[in-house]
């Protein structure tokens, strides 16, 4: 098997006439459209040999525009552009669009050969932001991309002549949008047209019915593992699957997809991995009405320019914390989304696993898919989302460890959680804190606040290290605070609670411990401890009687 890189070497000195235009061939020119070819229609020519982008390569002016980095697509450019097959081809119409508000990233360019065929490339998804949030846009709406790629295509093949579309990855949706909307005899004039591991049309926003009129020209090529060609998965009757030399989701690269004597080096199916993932995203898809899509859509992608992000080539570990910690205070809706994916993903994580992890992965796969009847799953789902409701039940769940810890509470104990708080505490103010003075070019004014609590917090951890008391102290606050806090909670319980024995046992929790909460707080050291054993069993006590009152209550409403 060979590369594209191999295929242009191999037929580089045959023209179209010698060698009619096939798949590979597609591929290629949708590699070059990846390229800002500005620079060769700068003096304002309409229309230029492929090969002048020889001098653009060789003046290191070749700018790749592409999410993930190079992959093998500048030396593939660079070996096609020299050579008669492609190099004589004439490019005209080449076009590049792109904005912020209202998102919009589109390009496309037109590769002709003599009078026998001309070719439209859409380019698929840059780095920018308003590329990707278009890109997810296409699931609850259409976007002005497919507008314009409708009308780019309409009012070129309007002209007469032979055509072919094609495009990669967002260019093959573009590719199949606008092949769609031609009218019949448009469509009459179209040869073949090629969606490149390109997702395609949302059925909740365009009539599905309009791509069994272009089926019949149609050849969709998707790689083994497969995740972009599988999102709203056309159906087309000729859909290759292609082998790569590269793994996972790196497959969805063109120049890693390989050839056998000219034509695709194809598999039978695609990877299991892959279609445990497509199934997770199906599933979560048609969960999700287009409204909703649409917010989480939109509060996404203002959390990410919040964070500052504005090119994905240049996302840090840092915006992906800022934009994580947005969303946190996003709609419901989002926060809903967001954990309905992670809960669907969690059984295909392997996705980048290690090899050796696979098997286990697998293991637990297989555990979850026959744990039980469907009604048995359905059950437990209920009680998933009751024990989500049910505030109430997460704390009596943690009452039996946290009493267990009281238990066998000691003053060297209460020390070392003090310390090791204060530690975290300080250590994650002092992270905010560069983070923000850094984005603001370390501008103290504009921090005072952070950069004052920081000197507070540091200050209070080194009273820790030196005065031996002090450590004492904060952990004994700490415990009764959050007895407080706990008994504050039992009483709002008790106030919603109808049953007349249940209301008591929660007013009497919520007395116990405000009462030690308090004792904790003003307790000297020598009796401290005695205090925290008799909470520690307390709370045993009390965290199985609220989990065996829970569960009875749960039951009962499932």
């Amino acid at each position: 098997m060979e590369t594209l890189t191999d295929y242009v070497k191999w037929m580089g000195n045959l023209d179209f006439d010698q060698s009619p235009l096939r798949a590979a061939d597609a591929m290629i020119l949708c590699v070059i459209s990846y390229f800002d070819l500005s620079p060769v229609f700068g003096d304002g020519r309409k229309s230029v040999p492929v090969s002048d982008c020889v001098q653009m390569i060789e003046e290191g002016r070749a700018r790749l525009i592409i999410t993930g980095g190079d992959l093998g697509n500048l030396a593939l450019f660079d070996a096609a552009v020299r050579t008669k097959r492609f190099g004589s081809l004439i490019m005209s119409d080449y076009t590049d669009i792109s904005q912020t508000e209202p998102p919009l990233q589109f390009s496309a360019v037109t590769f002709t050969h003599r009078d026998s065929f001309s070719f439209i490339a859409f380019r698929g998804t840059d780095s920018s932001l308003a590329g990707w949030k278009e890109n997810f846009m296409i699931s609850f709406t259409k976007t002005r991309a497919q507008q314009l790629a409708e009308i780019y295509a309409a009012d070129r093949i309007s002209r007469g002549g032979n055509w072919y579309i094609a495009g990669h990855s967002k260019g093959g949706n573009l590719a199949l949008y606008a092949a769609c909307r031609l009218s019949d005899e448009e469509l009459a004039r179209v040869l073949h047209v090629y969606i490149l591991d390109g997702p395609g049309l949302c059925p909740e926003v365009m009539d599905t019915e309009l791509i069994r009129r272009v089926d019949p020209v149609t050849t969709c090529i998707i790689p083994e593992f497969d995740v972009i060609g599988k999102l709203f998965d056309p159906g087309i009757t000729d859909t290759r699957i292609v082998k790569s030399f590269r793994d996972g989701l790196l497959q969805h690269s063109l120049p890693s997809w390989l050839i056998d004597h000219g034509e695709l080096a194809t598999a039978e199916k695609n990877t299991s991995r892959s279609l445990r993932l497509n199934e997770v995203m199906d599933s979560w898809i048609e969960n999700r009405p287009p409204e909703e899509r649409a917010i989480f859509i939109d509060e996404l992608f203002e959390a990410l320019d919040k964070a500052g992000v504005t090119d994905f080539s240049r996302m840090t570990l840092e915006s992906l914390a800022d934009t994580m910690l947005t969303l946190r205070n996003a709609s419901e809706t989002t926060r809903a989304t967001l954990a309905d994916l992670g809960s669907r993903a969690f059984h295909v994580n392997e996705l980048e696993l290690p090899q050796e992890a696979l098997p286990v992965a697998e293991e637990i796969q297989k555990v979850i898919e026959s744990a039980g009847s469907e009604e048995t799953r359905e059950k437990r789902k209920a009680w998933v989302r009751r024990f989500r409701e049910e505030p109430m039940f997460r704390q009596s769940v943690l009452l039996i460890p946290t009493g267990i810890l009281l238990a066998l509470v000691s003053e060297p104990l209460i020390n070392a959680a003090a310390l090791i708080l204060i530690v975290l505490l300080t250590a994650l103010q002092g992270w905010l804190t560069y983070r923000r003075l850094k984005r603001t070019g370390w501008k103290l004014g504009e921090e005072k606040g952070n950069v004052y609590l920081l000197f507070i917090m540091a200050a209070l951890l080194s009273c820790l290290f030196i005065r031996e008391q002090a450590m004492f102290f904060f952990g004994s606050v700490f415990f009764g605070v959050l007895l407080l806090i706990s008994a504050y909670q039992s009483s709002e319980t008790a106030m919603k609670t109808d049953g007349g024995l249940t209301k008591v046992f929660f007013f009497t929790e919520s007395a116990v411990q405000a009462l030690f909460g308090v004792s904790i707080i003003i307790a000297s050291e020598p009796v401290i401890a005695s205090y925290a054993r008799v909470i520690g069993i307390l709370m045993i006590i009390d965290g199985l009687i609220r989990i065996g009152y829970y569960f009875k209550n749960i039951h009962d409403k499932i």
